[in-house]
């Protein structure tokens, strides 16, 4: 038998145990891992580059940009992308021209914030945060809107060309940052270049796709409302996930900012690459009723819940090894590392929520984001002062513990919201 039909085979048989669609997830999961891993690996140049050649009170600031950025950017329509695969893998593929006009117009919010808070840099008399703002108001708006071909290549269940496309995305943006840190280790400067570029990238390829796809179908008006809901549930997210870098840097410094991130680097790529199941389930529960998907989803979140434990072990050992070899200036990391990676225990919440956003039970969505949220804020602003680094780790893996059991509470009761989407 031919290796290729061997693993068919395999996979279909496997199908009887896991109650999933083998082929399709090994199919769709392997371009999404490849995709993911070029990602990381550019990452990890950039990281070792910069924690081993730039002092790490820049390299701090540098992270801190990056946090600005993010929450800077959660103020745009940031939920949009997962209407537009809800509605593409329904059918509705002009969502994504309507959801690109919708989310340019909505993110004046993003530069608005960008540049009230580079003011009030700019008058503290921090030019370099200042200067990484404006840039940051002028170019998010932008990248976030033309970003969204992703969504639809994910809506048409094509993997393969969009981790092809995210796969660019990664690595110019990585190239040019690094070939510009040989010229300046400013880090306003180096912000805006990976931005910068990274917007070029996504620019050409929203055009490649509109022209080489066509968009048809009409546009979903239910995907889009239920954009706007997500969106706004995003802001607080966002806060959430970026309030332990916040806090770090004003309360303890840039130095332990710029460990911090470096200790969330490889918890944080495995908790990608395990993400990348719900990325491929979208597609799938979206076309499904409540019922049938409920039958499964046991055995799914039982099963990703135990490998991501066995993963957990696994770099809790290896870690002091992997930060001597590639992060040997930053030992107080290891630690850091080891507690951050206990809260791959609850990566099946992303399942959950999958299915809550294909359902589009809006209700539902806006709890978990709002309680989980609020938990990992409340908890980082307490255990901080009183921990310090390895506080917001406690604070950060608790958080994604806490969300899985809030997850499955808000599933159990979960009804068909199944039906025609609205044109």
């Amino acid at each position: 038998m031919q290796p290729k039909k061997f693993l068919y085979t395999l996979l279909r048989k496997s199908e009887r145990h896991s109650k999933t669609d083998m082929v399709y997830l090994a199919h769709g999961g392997f371009w999404l891992t490849l995709w993911q891993s070029v990602t990381a690996l550019s990452a990890l140049i950039v990281s070792i580059i910069f924690a081993n050649f730039l002092p790490k009170e820049v390299f701090g600031i540098y992270r801190y940009i990056l946090s600005l950025s993010a929450i800077a950017g959660s103020f745009s329509l940031s939920g949009i992308g997962g209407a537009v695969t809800q509605a593409v893998a329904k059918g509705y593929e002009q969502t994504l021209v309507s959801a690109f006009r919708m989310n340019l117009k909505w993110s004046s919010l993003t530069t608005l914030v960008s540049w009230a808070m580079a003011t009030y840099y700019y008058v503290n008399g921090n030019n370099t945060l200042a200067l990484a703002l404006f840039g940051i108001g002028l170019i998010l708006p932008l990248y976030n809107s033309f970003i969204l071909y992703g969504a639809y290549l994910s809506g048409k269940k094509h993997f393969k060309e969009n981790a092809i496309y995210g796969i660019f995305l990664s690595i110019v943006p990585a190239t040019l940052l690094v070939s510009v840190f040989f010229f300046t280790q400013n880090p306003a400067i180096l912000a805006l270049v990976s931005l910068g570029a990274g917007l070029c990238v996504a620019a050409f390829f929203y055009v490649y796709v509109l022209r080489k796809y066509k968009p048809y179908g009409g546009s979903s008006s239910a995907a889009l409302t239920y954009g706007k809901h997500a969106s706004l549930m995003g802001i607080l997210g966002v806060i959430a996930l970026q309030i332990d870098g916040i806090l770090i840097f004003h309360y303890i410094g840039a130095a332990e900012l710029a460990a911090y991130a470096l200790a969330l680097a490889f918890p944080q790529y495995i908790w990608n690459l395990l993400r990348n199941i719900s990325t491929l389930a979208l597609p799938k529960f979206a076309a499904k009723d409540i019922h049938d998907i409920k039958k499964v989803l046991p055995k799914k979140i039982l099963l990703l819940s135990a490998g991501a434990a066995l993963l957990s072990l696994c770099y809790i050992l290896v870690a002091p090894f992997l930060f001597n070899i590639f992060f040997p200036l930053y030992p107080e990391a290891v630690i850091i590392s080891q507690v951050l990676s206990l809260s791959l225990l609850g990566i099946a919440s992303a399942i959950s929520i999958t299915v809550l956003q294909a359902m589009l039970a809006t209700k539902k969505v806006y709890v978990y984001t709002f309680t989980s949220s609020a938990f990992h804020i409340i908890t980082a602003v307490i255990f901080i002062p009183l921990w310090g680094v390895i506080g917001a780790a406690i604070s950060y893996t608790a958080t994604r513990i806490f969300s899985l059991v809030l997850s499955l509470i808000l599933i159990k009761n979960l009804e068909s919201s199944k039906g025609p989407v609205q044109k």
